[in-house]
């Protein structure tokens, strides 16, 4: 487990005169060992954003499941329980007819559900989450709507199927269980799926 709260911010970078040097095409900064990447054609400074520098240090992570025959009327859930350490969190849903996406804050599930394995997407590094995913769990209250959206995936036999998502994710709270639900509105059984895509700390 990764320990600590980690940061994507920066701050400030001081270089002490005399401390930077070129080396084989890379900017060896200040300690002499911090290395940036120069790109030969452009002469600039290779970057990643961060989000993506989450994905090469083994702190993006990924829980998900394939909700199979979900009748008319249903709903496929999802609980994220947060620990310590606030959740970027982004949800993607796929379901193979019309339905409603929502996000629920401040659940208070009476039976947590089945535990989802969490992957973390490096797989050279293989670390796990504070946080906690479940499939199928059971609610006394399913907390606050935050956000619904619905999918157009069509109706009965007339069904196509679509995706939808939060493009830009949700900072989820501290001590807290989230609820990802899709309703079927299809008129008929319909397979949903839900994807969260996460790493801790803001």
């Amino acid at each position: 487990m990764i320990g600590g709260c980690r940061s994507t911010r920066v701050g400030s970078v001081g270089i002490k005169s005399g401390s930077v040097g070129i080396t084989d095409g890379k900017i060896k900064i200040t300690d002499g060992t911090t290395e940036v990447a120069i790109d030969p054609e452009s002469k600039a400074a290779h970057v990643i954003d961060g989000e993506h520098m989450k994905l090469h240090s083994g702190e993006m992570f990924r829980a998900s499941h394939q909700f199979l025959s979900v009748a008319d009327g249903g709903s496929a859930d999802m609980l994220l329980h947060v620990g310590t350490c606030p959740l970027h969190c982004a949800v993607a849903a796929v379901s193979f007819g019309d339905a409603n996406l929502r996000i629920f804050e401040g659940a208070n599930p009476t039976y947590i559900g089945t535990e989802l394995t969490i992957r973390d997407l490096n797989r050279t590094t293989k670390n796990t989450p504070e946080a906690r995913a479940y499939h199928n769990p059971a609610f006394g209250t399913i907390g606050s709507l935050l956000d619904e959206m619905p999918v157009p995936g069509g109706i009965k036999t007339f069904a196509v199927g679509d995706e939808q998502r939060w493009q830009s994710g949700w900072i989820l709270g501290t001590f807290t269980n989230y609820v990802v639900e899709m309703i079927n509105k299809a008129g008929a059984e319909k397979d949903m799926h839900i994807r969260a895509k996460f790493f801790e700390g803001i």
